[in-house]
């Protein structure tokens, strides 16, 4: 994927957004070969395709590129005039379900066959009612990416470790303490004292809402005799009981009323400070640290929660510095974030010529294989990860881990929960932005009760906040726990 794809999904607070629309100038029957992108990705796919399909050049799509905050508005008016309607669309996990669910998309299940060897979580986001309408290309496991040089300085005793572990006894020994939330707590309270306070674990107590998010087991809103149900999973509880210990940190009065306590940084996800960690080195550290200012003091940060595409297009466009000293382990839950699907517009005039581009794109495992070993993308197939992994012989900014191994086996252990249409919002903005104020104390707000003592009346004010944008939600039995 291109960089300034990374830049949509800093301002969005989503996953990969590579949205495609191959699109027509007339209704869904009549139209030209027309791909609508805000990335020129499905360019140099296009021409693989191409270069595998020979095709006369009056019967190919054309790309035109769209800026992505007019796609959703566009793709919703040609829908409902009947007007230039695309062809086939590539959808964004969460943003996919609410249009699927609206009937626009034909079934891919006969392209489903049985060499297809795609990771079974991959298929949840593209199926609606039993039928498969988006496939993906490409599956987005996750893990916790974290700094070798820190846990060696700052943990090596509590980790078993020495200056010359490698890469794979580090990432061993650190999955090791972090295989449950409370060991990733007790973590993060060693390094909290060995540092005086300067490393924190994560940068933005955000991070962590991937892998509870990815791990609910009710949607947030579940359908019962037509009537929608708000609903928070008791992963979504464990979430925040997770980041109000991370807020407390070393503070024995249970209160954190200073950055200092705290085993976060205190950045919001992708903003500037959360990209600044990345690449802040030990050296700056102790330098910082050793003036008589407190004030100009940096802090460290020992990792983040994310997914394969964080590595390429987070990590390495922002961490250049402390490049060699990264690795990525398990962390105490499987998961994934993001992701593309491809869906075929029902009833389309060029209908069938889509259908062999999903086919293609998504079932052709020498293009796959290819497109994996040219991008770093994780493609959703089995075997052709497993022979990418075979011939890796190591990234030199993860000190030259092999990390392929660390996401096939999150790949096939994920299951994420099912998603409803409204997912958009209450994932990305109501419980993203609302944890970013969970449990923050101030120096002129001593509070003297955790919040999780309270998290009923919390969860309660989350949920009128959902009933306030979507009027006809049921918002009075919102506990499964």
């Amino acid at each position: 994927m291109i960089k300034s794809v990374a830049k949509f999904i800093v301002m969005l607070l989503i996953a990969i957004p590579i949205i495609v629309l191959i699109g027509c100038s007339g209704g869904s029957g009549s139209g030209n070969r027309v791909i609508f992108s805000f990335t020129d990705e499905i360019q140099t796919m296009l021409e693989m395709y191409y270069d595998d399909n020979p095709t006369p050049e009056k019967e190919k799509f054309t790309v035109q590129i769209i800026a992505y905050e007019e796609f959703t508005n566009q793709l919703t008016s040609r829908f409902r005039s009947g007007q230039n309607i695309p062809a086939l669309v590539t959808l964004e996990e969460k943003p996919s379900r609410a249009f699927i669910e609206r009937n626009y998309f034909t079934s891919l299940d006969s392209l489903i066959t049985s060499d297809n060897d795609m990771y079974e979580y991959t298929f949840n986001a593209g199926k609606f009612n039993n039928v498969q309408y988006g496939l993906s290309w490409q599956a987005t496991p996750g893990g916790f990416f974290f700094r070798t040089d820190i846990a060696k300085k700052f943990a090596s005793t509590y980790l078993d470790i020495t200056a010359s572990s490698t890469v794979n006894e580090i990432v061993a020994a650190v999955q090791t303490k972090i295989s449950t939330w409370e060991g990733f707590i007790e973590l993060a309270s060693v390094l909290h004292t060995n540092s005086n306070g300067g490393v924190k674990i994560l940068s933005s107590n955000n991070d962590p809402s991937r892998v509870f998010i990815s791990n609910r087991e009710v949607p947030w809103v579940e359908t019962i005799d037509k009537v929608e149900f708000f609903r928070i999973d008791e992963s979504v509880k464990k979430y925040f009981e997770t980041i109000e210990a991370l807020e407390i940190g070393n503070n024995s009065s249970g209160k954190a009323i200073s950055t200092r306590d705290r085993f976060v940084n205190g950045s919001n996800d992708s903003d500037t400070t959360w990209f600044a960690d990345m690449n802040t080195t030990i050296a700056q550290f102790d330098q910082s640290r050793s003036n008589s200012d407190d004030s100009d003091d940096l802090n460290l940060v020992f990792g983040y929660f994310l997914p394969t595409w964080g590595l390429h297009y987070q990590l390495k466009n922002n961490g250049a510095a402390t490049s060699g000293n990264w690795a990525v382990a398990p962390g105490p839950q499987a998961f994934s974030d993001g992701g593309t699907w491809l869906a075929v517009t029902s009833g389309h005039k060029y209908a069938n010529q889509a259908k062999d581009i999903v086919k293609y794109l998504t079932t052709n495992k020498a293009f796959l294989k290819a497109w994996a070993e040219q991008t770093g993308d994780f493609v959703n197939s089995k075997s052709v990860m497993q022979q990418v992994s075979s011939a890796f012989i190591g990234d030199a900014f993860l000190g030259g881990q092999n990390h392929y191994d660390i996401f096939m086996s999150a790949a096939e252990t994920n299951n994420p929960g099912p998603l409803s249409k409204y997912d958009v919002y209450i994932s990305n903005t109501a419980v993203r932005s609302w944890a970013a104020n969970f449990g923050v104390r101030t120096n002129d707000e001593d509070v003297g009760i955790k919040y999780s003592q309270n998290i009923d009346n919390y969860f309660q004010a989350l949920a009128d906040d959902v009933k306030s944008n979507y009027s006809a939600i049921n918002i009075s039995n919102w506990k499964t726990w």
